[in-house]
Protein backbone atom coordinates (compact mmCIF):
# COMPACT_ATOMS: atom_id res chain seq x y z
CA UNK A 1 0.00 0.00 0.00
CA UNK A 2 1.45 3.28 -1.14
CA UNK A 3 1.08 6.04 1.31
CA UNK A 4 1.59 9.63 0.37
CA UNK A 5 3.88 11.73 2.49
CA UNK A 6 1.74 14.30 4.30
CA UNK A 7 4.49 17.01 3.94
CA UNK A 8 4.67 16.60 0.16
CA UNK A 9 0.94 16.78 -0.19
CA UNK A 10 0.80 19.92 1.86
CA UNK A 11 3.46 21.62 -0.28
CA UNK A 12 1.60 20.66 -3.45
CA UNK A 13 -1.61 22.11 -2.13
CA UNK A 14 0.21 25.26 -1.09
CA UNK A 15 1.81 25.62 -4.59
CA UNK A 16 -1.59 25.19 -6.25
CA UNK A 17 -3.11 27.81 -4.01
CA UNK A 18 -0.26 30.30 -4.78
CA UNK A 19 -0.62 29.79 -8.55
CA UNK A 20 -4.34 30.41 -8.29
CA UNK A 21 -3.69 33.63 -6.39
CA UNK A 22 -4.47 36.74 -8.69
CA UNK A 23 -1.59 38.75 -7.19
CA UNK A 24 0.86 36.00 -8.09
CA UNK A 25 -0.40 35.95 -11.67
CA UNK A 26 -0.08 39.77 -11.92
CA UNK A 27 3.54 39.63 -10.70
CA UNK A 28 4.35 37.00 -13.33
CA UNK A 29 2.86 39.18 -16.07
CA UNK A 30 4.91 42.19 -14.92
CA UNK A 31 8.05 40.03 -14.77
CA UNK A 32 7.44 38.83 -18.35
CA UNK A 33 6.97 42.41 -19.59
CA UNK A 34 10.20 43.59 -17.93
CA UNK A 35 12.19 40.69 -19.30
CA UNK A 36 10.80 41.38 -22.78
CA UNK A 37 11.88 45.04 -22.52
CA UNK A 38 15.37 43.97 -21.47
CA UNK A 39 15.63 41.74 -24.50
CA UNK A 40 14.47 44.60 -26.81
CA UNK A 41 17.07 46.96 -25.34
CA UNK A 42 19.86 44.47 -25.80
CA UNK A 43 18.79 43.91 -29.41
CA UNK A 44 18.72 47.70 -30.06
CA UNK A 45 22.24 48.11 -28.60
CA UNK A 46 23.56 45.29 -30.77
CA UNK A 47 21.94 46.84 -33.87
CA UNK A 48 23.38 50.29 -33.07
CA UNK A 49 26.88 48.89 -32.62
CA UNK A 50 26.63 47.11 -35.98
CA UNK A 51 25.48 50.32 -37.69
CA UNK A 52 28.31 52.38 -36.18
CA UNK A 53 30.82 49.73 -37.25
CA UNK A 54 29.48 49.75 -40.81
CA UNK A 55 29.60 53.59 -40.87
CA UNK A 56 33.26 53.55 -39.82
CA UNK A 57 34.02 51.06 -42.56
CA UNK A 58 32.32 53.34 -45.09
CA UNK A 59 34.39 56.32 -43.94
CA UNK A 60 37.68 54.43 -44.24
CA UNK A 61 39.42 54.89 -47.62
CA UNK A 62 39.03 52.02 -49.95
CA UNK A 63 42.05 49.82 -50.53
CA UNK A 64 44.01 50.63 -53.62
CA UNK A 65 43.72 47.90 -56.19
CA UNK A 66 45.14 47.41 -59.65
CA UNK A 67 41.72 46.63 -61.05
CA UNK A 68 40.02 49.29 -63.10
CA UNK A 69 37.07 51.01 -61.44
CA UNK A 70 33.67 49.90 -62.66
CA UNK A 71 32.12 52.11 -65.32
CA UNK A 72 29.67 54.73 -64.06
CA UNK A 73 26.04 53.67 -64.29
CA UNK A 74 23.97 55.17 -67.08
CA UNK A 75 21.73 58.12 -66.41
CA UNK A 76 18.60 55.96 -66.38
CA UNK A 77 20.00 53.72 -63.64
CA UNK A 78 21.12 56.76 -61.64
CA UNK A 79 17.67 58.28 -61.91
CA UNK A 80 16.15 54.97 -60.89
CA UNK A 81 18.48 54.75 -57.89
CA UNK A 82 17.56 58.27 -56.83
CA UNK A 83 13.89 57.35 -57.11
CA UNK A 84 14.49 54.19 -55.07
CA UNK A 85 16.25 56.18 -52.36
CA UNK A 86 13.13 58.26 -51.86
CA UNK A 87 13.24 61.40 -49.68
CA UNK A 88 16.98 61.08 -49.01
CA UNK A 89 17.79 61.68 -52.67
CA UNK A 90 15.60 64.78 -52.76
CA UNK A 91 17.37 66.18 -49.70
CA UNK A 92 20.77 65.66 -51.35
CA UNK A 93 19.57 67.57 -54.43
CA UNK A 94 18.33 70.40 -52.24
CA UNK A 95 21.63 70.73 -50.39
CA UNK A 96 23.29 73.18 -52.88
CA UNK A 97 20.17 75.35 -52.83
CA UNK A 98 20.16 75.37 -49.06
CA UNK A 99 23.85 76.27 -49.04
CA UNK A 100 23.28 79.15 -51.45
CA UNK A 101 20.38 80.33 -49.32
CA UNK A 102 22.61 80.29 -46.25
CA UNK A 103 25.32 82.25 -48.09
CA UNK A 104 22.79 84.90 -49.12
CA UNK A 105 21.45 85.08 -45.59
CA UNK A 106 24.92 85.56 -44.07
CA UNK A 107 25.78 88.14 -46.76
CA UNK A 108 22.67 90.23 -46.10
CA UNK A 109 23.10 89.99 -42.34
CA UNK A 110 26.63 91.44 -42.57
CA UNK A 111 25.48 94.04 -45.10
CA UNK A 112 22.55 95.21 -42.95
CA UNK A 113 24.67 95.34 -39.79
CA UNK A 114 27.27 97.46 -41.60
CA UNK A 115 24.60 99.72 -43.07
CA UNK A 116 23.15 100.27 -39.61
CA UNK A 117 26.52 101.46 -38.36
CA UNK A 118 27.04 103.72 -41.42
CA UNK A 119 23.60 105.33 -41.51
CA UNK A 120 24.17 107.68 -38.60
CA UNK A 121 23.18 111.34 -38.39
CA UNK A 122 26.66 112.51 -37.36
CA UNK A 123 28.39 110.75 -40.25
CA UNK A 124 25.91 112.06 -42.81
CA UNK A 125 26.04 115.60 -41.42
CA UNK A 126 29.84 115.74 -41.62
CA UNK A 127 29.82 114.48 -45.21
CA UNK A 128 27.12 116.91 -46.36
CA UNK A 129 28.86 119.89 -44.75
CA UNK A 130 32.17 118.95 -46.40
CA UNK A 131 30.52 118.31 -49.78
CA UNK A 132 28.65 121.66 -49.69
CA UNK A 133 31.58 123.84 -48.60
CA UNK A 134 33.29 124.38 -51.96
CA UNK A 135 30.01 124.71 -53.95
CA UNK A 136 28.84 127.38 -51.51
CA UNK A 137 32.11 129.31 -51.93
CA UNK A 138 31.87 128.98 -55.72
CA UNK A 139 28.26 130.22 -55.68
CA UNK A 140 29.13 133.28 -53.56
CA UNK A 141 32.04 134.19 -55.85
CA UNK A 142 29.86 133.70 -58.92
CA UNK A 143 27.13 135.87 -57.44
CA UNK A 144 29.55 138.70 -56.75
CA UNK A 145 30.97 138.50 -60.29
CA UNK A 146 27.54 138.43 -61.91
CA UNK A 147 26.14 141.43 -60.04
CA UNK A 148 26.01 144.47 -62.28
CA UNK A 149 27.18 142.62 -65.40
CA UNK A 150 24.67 142.80 -68.23
CA UNK A 151 26.05 139.77 -70.08
CA UNK A 152 25.06 137.49 -67.17
CA UNK A 153 21.43 138.70 -67.16
CA UNK A 154 20.59 136.34 -70.02
CA UNK A 155 18.95 133.13 -68.78
CA UNK A 156 20.77 131.10 -71.43
CA UNK A 157 24.17 132.40 -70.29
CA UNK A 158 23.28 131.69 -66.66
CA UNK A 159 22.20 128.16 -67.56
CA UNK A 160 25.44 127.42 -69.44
CA UNK A 161 27.64 128.91 -66.70
CA UNK A 162 25.81 127.21 -63.82
CA UNK A 163 25.86 123.86 -65.62
CA UNK A 164 29.62 124.12 -66.21
CA UNK A 165 30.39 125.04 -62.60
CA UNK A 166 28.16 122.27 -61.24
CA UNK A 167 29.79 119.65 -63.51
CA UNK A 168 33.26 120.85 -62.54
CA UNK A 169 32.51 120.93 -58.79
CA UNK A 170 31.01 117.44 -59.01
CA UNK A 171 34.10 116.07 -60.75
CA UNK A 172 36.75 117.66 -58.53
CA UNK A 173 35.03 117.96 -55.16
CA UNK A 174 31.64 116.32 -54.49
CA UNK A 175 32.41 113.06 -56.32
CA UNK A 176 36.16 113.55 -56.12
CA UNK A 177 38.24 114.64 -53.14
CA UNK A 178 35.41 114.52 -50.58
CA UNK A 179 34.40 111.08 -51.79
CA UNK A 180 38.00 109.84 -51.60
CA UNK A 181 38.42 111.02 -47.99
CA UNK A 182 35.04 109.66 -46.93
CA UNK A 183 35.72 106.28 -48.60
CA UNK A 184 39.09 106.03 -46.89
CA UNK A 185 37.59 106.83 -43.49
CA UNK A 186 34.78 104.31 -43.98
CA UNK A 187 36.42 101.34 -45.68
CA UNK A 188 39.73 101.47 -43.80
CA UNK A 189 37.94 100.52 -40.60
CA UNK A 190 36.14 97.51 -42.04
CA UNK A 191 39.04 95.09 -41.58
CA UNK A 192 41.94 97.05 -40.10
CA UNK A 193 40.02 98.60 -37.21
CA UNK A 194 38.22 95.38 -36.34
CA UNK A 195 41.52 93.50 -36.42
CA UNK A 196 43.09 96.14 -34.19
CA UNK A 197 40.16 96.00 -31.72
CA UNK A 198 40.17 92.15 -31.86
CA UNK A 199 36.52 92.11 -32.95
CA UNK A 200 37.37 90.50 -36.27
CA UNK A 201 38.38 87.32 -34.45
CA UNK A 202 34.87 87.03 -33.00
CA UNK A 203 33.35 87.52 -36.44
CA UNK A 204 35.64 84.98 -38.12
CA UNK A 205 35.00 82.40 -35.39
CA UNK A 206 31.35 82.29 -36.46
CA UNK A 207 30.25 80.13 -39.43
CA UNK A 208 30.92 83.00 -41.85
CA UNK A 209 33.43 82.95 -44.68
CA UNK A 210 35.93 85.75 -44.92
CA UNK A 211 34.93 86.56 -48.48
CA UNK A 212 31.33 87.01 -47.28
CA UNK A 213 32.55 89.48 -44.68
CA UNK A 214 34.48 91.42 -47.33
CA UNK A 215 31.71 91.64 -49.90
CA UNK A 216 28.99 92.25 -47.32
CA UNK A 217 30.81 95.24 -45.89
CA UNK A 218 31.83 96.57 -49.31
CA UNK A 219 28.24 96.36 -50.60
CA UNK A 220 27.01 98.28 -47.56
CA UNK A 221 29.64 100.95 -48.23
CA UNK A 222 28.51 101.23 -51.88
CA UNK A 223 24.84 101.69 -50.95
CA UNK A 224 25.69 104.24 -48.24
CA UNK A 225 27.98 106.32 -50.46
CA UNK A 226 25.55 106.36 -53.41
CA UNK A 227 22.76 107.60 -51.14
CA UNK A 228 25.06 110.25 -49.66
CA UNK A 229 26.27 111.44 -53.05
CA UNK A 230 22.74 111.69 -54.46
CA UNK A 231 21.61 113.75 -51.46
CA UNK A 232 24.74 115.93 -51.61
CA UNK A 233 24.14 116.71 -55.30
CA UNK A 234 20.54 117.71 -54.64
CA UNK A 235 21.56 120.03 -51.78
CA UNK A 236 24.60 121.56 -53.49
CA UNK A 237 22.71 122.21 -56.75
CA UNK A 238 20.04 124.16 -54.87
CA UNK A 239 22.56 126.12 -52.79
CA UNK A 240 24.58 127.06 -55.87
CA UNK A 241 21.53 128.42 -57.71
CA UNK A 242 20.09 130.18 -54.66
CA UNK A 243 23.27 131.76 -53.30
CA UNK A 244 24.48 132.94 -56.72
CA UNK A 245 21.23 134.85 -57.24
CA UNK A 246 20.29 133.05 -60.45
CA UNK A 247 16.83 132.08 -61.55
CA UNK A 248 15.56 129.15 -59.44
CA UNK A 249 14.25 127.44 -62.58
CA UNK A 250 17.88 126.48 -63.22
CA UNK A 251 17.72 124.14 -60.23
CA UNK A 252 15.37 121.90 -62.23
CA UNK A 253 17.93 121.82 -65.05
CA UNK A 254 20.65 120.68 -62.63
CA UNK A 255 18.36 118.10 -61.03
CA UNK A 256 17.82 116.45 -64.41
CA UNK A 257 21.58 115.92 -64.69
CA UNK A 258 21.98 114.12 -61.34
CA UNK A 259 20.78 110.62 -62.47
CA UNK A 260 23.39 110.63 -65.26
CA UNK A 261 26.12 111.89 -62.95
CA UNK A 262 25.41 109.03 -60.55
CA UNK A 263 26.84 106.67 -63.17
CA UNK A 264 30.18 108.43 -62.77
CA UNK A 265 29.70 108.32 -58.98
CA UNK A 266 29.40 104.51 -59.12
CA UNK A 267 32.79 104.34 -60.84
CA UNK A 268 34.36 106.70 -58.31
CA UNK A 269 32.85 104.92 -55.31
CA UNK A 270 34.21 101.60 -56.59
CA UNK A 271 37.67 103.02 -57.25
CA UNK A 272 38.05 104.90 -53.98
CA UNK A 273 36.59 101.97 -52.04
CA UNK A 274 38.71 99.22 -53.58
CA UNK A 275 42.01 100.94 -52.76
CA UNK A 276 41.51 101.22 -48.96
CA UNK A 277 39.82 97.80 -48.93
CA UNK A 278 42.95 96.18 -50.34
CA UNK A 279 45.13 98.08 -47.85
CA UNK A 280 42.80 97.29 -44.95
CA UNK A 281 42.96 93.55 -45.67
CA UNK A 282 46.69 93.51 -44.90
CA UNK A 283 47.18 96.48 -42.57
CA UNK A 284 45.97 97.14 -39.04
CA UNK A 285 46.41 100.93 -39.09
CA UNK A 286 43.37 102.88 -40.37
CA UNK A 287 45.28 106.13 -39.92
CA UNK A 288 47.98 105.14 -42.39
CA UNK A 289 45.36 104.04 -44.91
CA UNK A 290 43.60 107.40 -44.67
CA UNK A 291 46.87 109.28 -45.12
CA UNK A 292 47.70 107.16 -48.15
CA UNK A 293 44.29 107.80 -49.71
CA UNK A 294 44.58 111.53 -49.03
CA UNK A 295 47.93 111.64 -50.79
CA UNK A 296 46.65 109.58 -53.72
CA UNK A 297 43.55 111.75 -54.24
CA UNK A 298 45.57 114.97 -54.02
CA UNK A 299 48.18 113.68 -56.46
CA UNK A 300 45.48 112.40 -58.81
CA UNK A 301 43.84 115.82 -59.18
CA UNK A 302 46.76 118.19 -58.70
CA UNK A 303 50.00 116.21 -59.12
CA UNK A 304 50.15 115.94 -62.90
CA UNK A 305 48.71 119.43 -63.21
CA UNK A 306 52.17 120.80 -62.38
CA UNK A 307 53.99 118.02 -64.22
CA UNK A 308 52.21 118.89 -67.47
CA UNK A 309 53.03 122.57 -67.03
CA UNK A 310 56.68 122.04 -66.08
CA UNK A 311 57.68 119.29 -68.52
CA UNK A 312 55.76 120.63 -71.49
CA UNK A 313 56.46 118.52 -74.57
CA UNK A 314 58.29 115.89 -72.52
CA UNK A 315 54.87 114.90 -71.14
CA UNK A 316 53.89 113.68 -74.60
CA UNK A 317 57.31 112.61 -75.88
CA UNK A 318 57.87 110.17 -73.00
CA UNK A 319 54.24 108.98 -72.83
CA UNK A 320 53.78 110.25 -69.29
CA UNK A 321 50.06 110.53 -69.97
CA UNK A 322 49.86 106.72 -69.83
CA UNK A 323 50.40 106.84 -66.04
CA UNK A 324 48.45 110.06 -65.55
CA UNK A 325 45.46 108.75 -63.60
CA UNK A 326 43.87 112.19 -63.59
CA UNK A 327 43.90 112.23 -67.38
CA UNK A 328 42.24 108.81 -67.60
CA UNK A 329 39.62 109.87 -65.05
CA UNK A 330 38.85 113.08 -66.94
CA UNK A 331 38.68 111.12 -70.17
CA UNK A 332 36.01 108.86 -68.64
CA UNK A 333 34.07 111.84 -67.29
CA UNK A 334 33.94 113.68 -70.61
CA UNK A 335 32.96 110.43 -72.35
CA UNK A 336 29.98 109.97 -70.01
CA UNK A 337 28.91 113.60 -70.48
CA UNK A 338 28.93 113.23 -74.26
CA UNK A 339 27.11 109.88 -74.03
CA UNK A 340 24.29 111.44 -71.98
CA UNK A 341 24.19 114.57 -74.20
CA UNK A 342 25.38 116.82 -71.38
CA UNK A 343 27.56 119.00 -73.57
CA UNK A 344 29.52 121.36 -71.32
CA UNK A 345 30.56 124.89 -72.27
CA UNK A 346 33.92 126.59 -72.67
CA UNK A 347 34.38 127.34 -68.95
CA UNK A 348 34.21 123.61 -68.10
CA UNK A 349 36.51 122.73 -70.99
CA UNK A 350 39.15 125.23 -69.93
CA UNK A 351 39.07 123.99 -66.33
CA UNK A 352 39.29 120.34 -67.41
CA UNK A 353 42.20 121.19 -69.70
CA UNK A 354 44.02 122.47 -66.59
CA UNK A 355 43.02 119.72 -64.16
CA UNK A 356 43.14 116.62 -66.36
CA UNK A 357 44.70 117.57 -69.71
CA UNK A 358 41.77 116.08 -71.60
CA UNK A 359 41.24 119.16 -73.76
CA UNK A 360 43.96 120.72 -75.89
CA UNK A 361 44.80 124.33 -75.03
CA UNK A 362 46.36 124.87 -78.46
CA UNK A 363 43.00 124.45 -80.16
CA UNK A 364 40.55 127.10 -78.98
CA UNK A 365 38.17 127.75 -81.90
CA UNK A 366 36.21 131.01 -81.64
CA UNK A 367 32.98 131.91 -83.37
CA UNK A 368 33.86 135.32 -84.85
CA UNK A 369 30.23 136.24 -85.49
CA UNK A 370 29.16 135.80 -81.86
CA UNK A 371 32.66 136.30 -80.40
CA UNK A 372 32.42 133.19 -78.20
CA UNK A 373 34.63 130.12 -77.91
CA UNK A 374 33.32 126.92 -79.41
CA UNK A 375 34.01 123.32 -78.40
CA UNK A 376 37.69 122.60 -77.69
CA UNK A 377 39.35 119.59 -79.24
CA UNK A 378 40.25 116.68 -76.96
CA UNK A 379 43.70 115.13 -76.78
CA UNK A 380 43.84 111.71 -78.42
CA UNK A 381 46.48 110.16 -76.14
CA UNK A 382 44.12 107.32 -75.24
CA UNK A 383 40.65 106.52 -76.42
CA UNK A 384 37.92 106.92 -73.86
CA UNK A 385 37.25 103.18 -73.93
CA UNK A 386 40.90 102.48 -73.09
CA UNK A 387 40.71 104.85 -70.12
CA UNK A 388 37.63 103.01 -68.88
CA UNK A 389 39.50 99.70 -69.12
CA UNK A 390 42.38 101.17 -67.09
CA UNK A 391 40.13 102.41 -64.29
CA UNK A 392 37.99 99.26 -64.25
CA UNK A 393 41.03 96.97 -64.11
CA UNK A 394 42.55 98.82 -61.15
CA UNK A 395 39.66 98.30 -58.66
CA UNK A 396 39.07 94.73 -59.84
CA UNK A 397 42.72 93.86 -59.28
CA UNK A 398 42.67 95.54 -55.87
CA UNK A 399 39.54 93.64 -54.81
CA UNK A 400 41.17 90.33 -55.81
CA UNK A 401 44.25 91.31 -53.81
CA UNK A 402 42.05 92.14 -50.82
CA UNK A 403 40.36 88.72 -51.00
CA UNK A 404 43.68 86.86 -51.22
CA UNK A 405 45.28 88.82 -48.37
CA UNK A 406 42.26 88.43 -46.12
CA UNK A 407 42.18 84.68 -46.75
CA UNK A 408 45.86 84.36 -45.83
CA UNK A 409 45.80 86.81 -42.95
CA UNK A 410 46.48 85.41 -39.49
CA UNK A 411 43.76 86.82 -37.24
CA UNK A 412 44.51 86.65 -33.52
Amino acid sequence: MNRTDPAVGASDRLHDEVEDDPAYKERNIIRDILSRKDRDRSEEKALASEQSKSAKEDLEPAAVSDEEPPPPPPEEEMEQESEDKGPGAKESKRTPKKERRKVRTRFFVIMLQTLTSLFTFKRWLIFLIAASSVPIIAALILGSVMSGEEMFQSLEIQKMLMRDIFLLVTYVWTAGIVLAFSAAGTVSGFIAKEAKDHTLLILVSKPIRRIEILFGKFSAYMVNMLALEALAMVITSYLMVYLSGMDLSLWGELMMMIPYLLVFVVIMVTIFGAIPMALSASSSSPGRIMLGMAGLATFMYFGFLFIRQILGTYYEDYWLYSIDLGYHLGNIYTYLLSTFDLHPGYFFQMAMAIFSGVYDFDTMPIDEDQNIMMQMNTNDFFTQQQSIIVWVAIPLALIVIAIIRLQKRNID
